[in-house]
């Protein structure tokens, strides 16, 4: 079973608002800019996809949407992709191994 992005990211971000309240303000960006990320296709990789979220978490800063000092906002998206990527690699270790059949 794989997860996407925006699977894992509906699932922290209530955490992150309830325990981080700086950080309320950004979730609807972060989930925005992994919604946009998830509907990249072809050879992008997750550092683009990554970059994308930062973009839109930065503008939203940058014009004043969301009142958070510019390095802190970063930070707290850089622990959110810390945090999917974590429960992602969880997910992958804990796949079951086929067994081999013997005729």
């Amino acid at each position: 079973m794989t997860f996407k992005w925006a699977q894992l990211a509906n699932l922290i971000l209530p955490i992150v608002s309830l325990t981080i309240p700086a950080a309320e303000p950004l979730v609807p960006y972060i989930q925005n800019g992994i919604f946009q990320a998830q509907q990249l296709h072809g050879d992008t990789d997750n550092v683009a996809k990554k970059q994308l979220v930062l973009d839109g978490v930065g503008a939203a800063v940058a014009t004043g949407k969301v009142k958070i000092d510019p390095a802190t906002a970063s930070q707290i998206t850089e622990a959110v992709f810390s945090a999917i990527d974590g429960f992602n690699a969880i997910v992958q270790a804990n796949k079951p191994t086929p067994v081999p059949v013997v005729p």
